[in-house]
């Protein structure tokens, strides 16, 4: 019995592993930085929100990927739209350059669904490396205020195994 037990714990363990290291990253809207746009912000509440009622604002938030052989898993941002008819916008980034090509891109568009008073979840997919090495980083473009002001709150990503 104890010899069936231990190969039971054995293939558990190695069906279970993929999902156990997985890197997870969670980042505080704050990380982001100002890119371009409107200069009215601030990171209250471990956000970034946009305060000007006429520009948008662009951010660039960083993406740290502990293994340059790993791609990016999957994740999310949360977002609160508070403008009638501009979403929150992020594109999430895999870029190489190498000595033998040049600047290859990968990158996939999100959005926000909508003006809603509520953080909104939207789910990053997996995405492709351009290579060993690629970096990646995520670009928000955050609309002006409407009935209050739109922000990043937080995001998240999963490094794959």
């Amino acid at each position: 019995m104890k010899f069936k037990l231990t190969h039971s714990l054995v293939a558990i363990t190695m069906i279970a592993s993929p999902l156990v290291f997985a890197d997870t990253k969670i980042y505080a809207g704050a990380d982001c930085d100002h890119h371009s746009g409107s200069t009215e912000y601030d990171r209250a509440g471990g956000g970034i929100r946009n305060k000007s009622a006429s520009k948008v604002l662009v951010v660039m938030c960083p993406i740290i990927k502990d293994d340059p052989d790993k791609r990016i898993g999957g994740g999310s941002f949360h977002a609160v739209d508070q403008h009638v008819n501009q979403n929150v916008r992020c594109v999430v980034f895999s870029k190489h350059r190498s000595q033998t090509s040049n600047n290859t891109n990968k990158s996939v568009v999100l959005k926000t669904t909508g003006k809603a008073g509520y953080p909104q979840k939207v789910i990053i997919p997996p995405i492709l490396d351009t290579g060993t090495e690629a970096r990646h980083f995520m670009r928000c473009h955050i609309p002006p205020k409407g009935s209050n002001f739109s922000s990043v709150d937080s995001y998240q990503v999963v490094e794959a195994v």
